[in-house]
């Protein structure tokens, strides 16, 4: 996958997919993935199948998400929501048309308006 700017709130990430498990910067086992907020980097192993980087990019996401929010979320808690919301995407086509295609400058959240 190709390296892209990620905006979290006013915070501007780069997320970068690295070649090996070097990802891994603190020593603490097998990593997939790192959440960096003082570099605002997301760092993504390519070492994995593609399935696992994109859900390591989910879960880095929420770290981002949380750390801007202060939601103070637990690992345990940032893990079962990546996962879950990588199989909600996984799963639902149609789900992941409507967020790349749904949105326009009339109908920002795409909805239709004549229901």
């Amino acid at each position: 996958m190709k390296d892209f700017p990620l905006k979290v709130g006013w915070k501007a990430y780069e997320v970068k997919f690295c070649p090996g498990p070097e990802v891994n910067k603190e020593g603490d086992g097998e990593v997939y993935g790192y959440h960096h907020g003082g570099t605002r980097e997301i760092l993504v192993s390519e070492a994995w199948p593609r399935e696992q980087q994109q859900s390591t990019l989910i879960h880095e996401l929420i770290h981002s998400v949380d750390q801007y929010a202060g939601m103070q979320l637990e690992e345990a808690q940032i893990l079962a929501l990546g996962n879950l919301l990588y199989e909600v995407w996984k799963d639902n086509p149609s789900l992941r048309e409507a967020l790349n295609e749904g949105f326009d400058k009339e109908n920002p959240v795409g909805f239709q308006t004549d229901c």
